[in-house]
C-alpha cells in the first residue's frame, strides 16, 4: 500500500464507479461554469479529480485513499505502476495544484473567482482524461 497515506482496499471492479463518479462531477463542473457559478464549478471540479485518481489507484493498485487530508492522494498515485513517469508526473501537477485550492474553494469566506474555477475544470477534464485512457484503453 502507499508509503504515508491512509488507504482503504477496494472491490474489483470498484474503478467503473469511481469513473462514473467522476463524470458526473466533472458534468456539473462544467454546466456550472457555463452558468458563471464559479464556486460549485470548481468544487465539483476537485471531486471530478478525486474521483479519477481513486479510478486509477482502484484498477491498478486494489486500494484508494482514505484519509482526511486530500493531498494523501498524490502519495497513492505516485505508487501507480505506469511506464510514462513524465505523464505521472504531470499529473500529479494538475492533482497537487487543485487540492492546494480545495480548503479555499469549500470553507474559506470569500467565493471562487473565474480564473482559478476554470483552471481546476481544465485539470479535472485532462485528469478524467488521463484515468480513461489507462483504464478504458
Amino acid at each position: 500500500m502507499a508509503k504515508k497515506s491512509k488507504t482503504r482496499a477496494t472491490a474489483p471492479g470498484a474503478e467503473k464507479i469511481f469513473l462514473i463518479k467522476a463524470e458526473n462531477f466533472l458534468k456539473a463542473a462544467q454546466e456550472a461554469i457555463e452558468k458563471r457559478n464559479w464556486d460549485p464549478a470548481a468544487s465539483a471540479g476537485i471531486h471530478a479529480i478525486i474521483n479519477s485518481c481513486d479510478a486509477m489507484s482502484a484498477k491498478f493498485l486494489s486500494y484508494r485513499h482514505a484519509g482526511s487530508d486530500h493531498f494523501g492522494v498524490l502519495d497513492v498515485v505516485a505508487q501507480l505502476p505506469l511506464a510514462d513517469k513524465d505523464e505521472l508526473k504531470k499529473i500529479k501537477r494538475r492533482v497537487a495544484r487543485s487540492l492546494d485550492s480545495k480548503n479555499d474553494v469549500e470553507y474559506d469566506d470569500y467565493l471562487v473567482r473565474e480564473g482559478p474555477a476554470k483552471q481546476i475544470v481544465s485539470d479535472a477534464e485532462a485528469i478524467l482524461s488521463w484515468a480513461l485512457k489507462h483504464i478504458k484503453p
